[in-house]
């Protein structure tokens, strides 16, 4: 399914633009919440778990078999491992980021966030106290550095 939405991802947010620009409103809030949603960050998941659950795969399909091979099993185990571990590099960081722009550019989503978040600013009965737990706060990756330690690649 990741590959279908990566390969069709130009027409998915062409058709998401025209239908943002309709003029039945509800079609075009919806379709530009969703076109909100489609920025750098998605097409870095995406990239990322195209390629894990691509390699996964065929263990799942092996483990979901009517006979199962145990010993082949294992060595997938452990092969998958090694390659999990591998995209842990620096150098496959680079080219899941190099695919990840790509499929930007191809999809025309912006790589660079133009507005500003607001200054957070904290509330005055939370003024002098210690906040343990930052739920609900959410940063969203916008560039290369913050994608790579958000998701711990």
């Amino acid at each position: 399914a990741c590959h279908n939405v990566m390969d069709r991802l130009p027409a998915i947010v062409q058709v998401l633009e025209e239908i943002a620009s309709e003029k039945h409103p509800q079609r075009a809030v919806e379709a530009r919440g969703i076109l909100a949603q489609i920025d750098l960050n998605f097409a870095g998941c995406l990239v990322l778990f195209r390629k894990v659950l691509s390699d996964s795969k065929y263990l799942s399909d092996l483990l979901q078999s009517k006979t199962v091979d145990y010993s082949k099993v294992v060595e997938l185990v452990e092969s998958l491992k090694e390659t999990l571990i591998q995209y842990r590099s620096h150098d496959s960081f680079e080219e899941m980021w190099g695919e990840t722009l790509e499929l930007c550019t191809r999809s025309s989503i912006e790589t660079t966030r133009h507005k500003p978040n607001r200054p957070r600013v904290i509330s005055k009965v939370l003024q002098g106290s210690v906040v343990a737990s930052t739920l609900g706060q959410h940063e969203v990756p916008d560039n290369k550095h913050t994608f790579c330690v958000s998701n711990s690649v």
